[in-house]
């Protein structure tokens, strides 16, 4: 081999070992510091991620909170924790005379509890129009407060008033919700 090829097999075993040097102690760190730096935001981008998820998770939640609550509070006003006695007779009445009943008589039963709530009984002794005491029993079945009516007794009623076709007793039944 002659001194000319010496050299530039000398100079090709110095570019080797200098590229083989900058690659492995120059370059190999610094790829290494990327791949963690790169690690960690892949870790912070999944971190990101699931705390969107959870703060999705909240407002979602929220919302169900609210929607909860309206239906306590429209609840409440189905099931009041008190008798409301005035409330109670001014709905009983405007009813009654928007529908042609003729209430006689009311009189307060007795308070009867159950598991979750408590029942109170009213005989009302009334008066009416057959069709219109079914309107009237419909309407107070959908009013706010809840009523049903239980044990309806009436009586074919003769007369010179068109207007009163029967007569009878009915125990309208309000309920009350307990505190908790």
């Amino acid at each position: 081999m002659k001194k000319e090829q010496q050299i530039y097999v000398a100079i090709g075993l110095g570019f080797v070992f200098f590229i083989f040097v900058y690659f492995v102690f120059l370059l190999g760190p610094i790829n290494k510091s990327i791949s963690l730096k790169i690690k960690k935001i892949e870790e912070k981008k999944n971190l990101l991620v699931s705390i969107k998820k959870e703060a999705a998770a909240i407002d979602e939640l929220r919302m169900k909170s609210e929607v909860l609550q309206k239906e306590v509070t429209d609840l409440q006003t189905r099931l009041p924790k008190s008798k409301d006695i005035p409330g109670l007779l001014r709905t009983l009445t405007e009813n009654a005379q928007r529908f042609g009943i003729k209430i006689s008589n009311i009189q307060p039963g007795q308070l009867v509890s159950q598991k979750e709530y408590d029942e109170l009984i009213y005989t009302l002794t009334i008066a009416s129009n057959f069709h219109n005491l079914g309107h009237f029993l419909a309407e107070m079945g959908q009013e706010k407060r809840i009523f049903s009516f239980r044990n309806l007794k009436l009586n074919v009623q003769s007369g010179t008033d068109k207007n009163i076709t029967v007569n009878g007793t009915v125990d309208m039944v309000t309920y009350i919700g307990r505190g908790s």
